[in-house]
């Protein structure tokens, strides 16, 4: 964990002799420079892996992942899950492509006027969603590790990890070509919609789900007590993960060429489509996802 690299004093004294304000901007990629210099010096740079949460125009040139830092343990898109989802696709498009979150966010507060404590269900339900939107799948305790749902609580907590670790493992073939891809070109693995249909206007709007590449589409559960999500599928034909179910998406109203739908997603089976025609990648995604979501030790 390559953390910090956006702090620098504006009164520092810097060796080029450029002031602390000059050189503000462009700090955090001296610093991922500076990682990876040391990496490669330590003959390490094949077989480790560091991830940067600051990050300047240069940084995608030398850290080799991203992290979207540390969020609050809450559902909402300012600091929280789904805030996580949007940040990870806003730094693609950025160039940090590869990248990923704290599983059942960081950040908590325990204090008499104001008590924020990660629940178990929203550990699961970030665990679901790190399992397709993630390069790394990585937990974290949190600051208040004690008083806090952790995938090691109870036996439960330990079931959903294994399955979603599974999950998350199922998509490594298809994973790996997006990473080289994003190796090659930048081309970002996790993707807002209108990355793929720029044409559709309601592509634009779209913030509650993502695609990871052109062929897997996603809308994770981003609120608690829920089992139900609302999503748009662009047009085309979409088979449901789990129950194989083929969609015609079209249009029948609205501006999008597309359609919306409701989608049952109870625990452990968030809302995910495969494009058709599936590719022998994509067909063999969709069956270890699906022994992966029911695993049982």
């Amino acid at each position: 964990m390559s953390d910090f690299g956006e702090y620098i004093p504006y009164d520092a004294r810097l060796w080029s002799g450029e002031s602390a304000a000059e050189v503000h901007n462009a700090f955090p990629g001296l610093w991922a420079q500076t990682c990876r210099e040391a990496q490669r010096e330590a003959g390490r740079d094949g077989d480790v892996v560091f991830w940067s949460r600051s990050a300047s125009p240069t940084s995608p040139r030398w850290a080799t992942s991203f992290w979207a830092g540390d969020q609050l343990t809450v559902w909402d898109a300012y600091d929280g899950l789904a805030s996580a989802l949007r940040g990870m696709l806003s730094g693609g498009l950025s160039g940090m492509s590869v990248t990923h979150a704290d599983l059942g966010g960081y950040t908590m507060i325990d204090d008499p006027g104001l008590k924020v404590l990660r629940s178990k269900e929203l550990l699961f339900r970030w665990m679901e969603m790190g399992a397709f939107s993630d390069s790394i799948f990585r937990s974290h305790p949190g600051n208040l590790p004690n008083r806090s749902a952790q995938v090691y609580s109870d036996d439960e907590s330990l079931l959903v990890l294994s399955r979603t670790a599974r999950m998350h493992a199922a998509l490594w073939p298809y994973r790996k070509q997006l990473l080289q891809r994003a190796a090659a070109r930048g081309t970002p693995p996790l993707r807002y919609t209108f990355y793929e249909y720029p044409a559709d206007p309601v592509a634009w709007n779209l913030s509650a789900q993502f695609l990871l590449g052109p062929e897997l589409l996603v809308a994770p559960v981003l609120h608690p007590n829920v089992s139900t999500v609302r999503l748009y599928l662009p047009r085309g034909r979409w088979m449901h993960l789990w129950t194989e179910r083929v969609i015609e998406a079209e249009a029948r109203s609205g501006n999008g060429s597309g359609s919306w739908i409701d989608a049952h997603a109870p625990l452990g089976r968030p809302a995910a489509y495969f494009r058709l025609p599936l590719t022998p990648t994509t067909q063999q995604a969709l069956k270890e996802l699906q022994m992966a979501a029911s695993f049982t030790p």
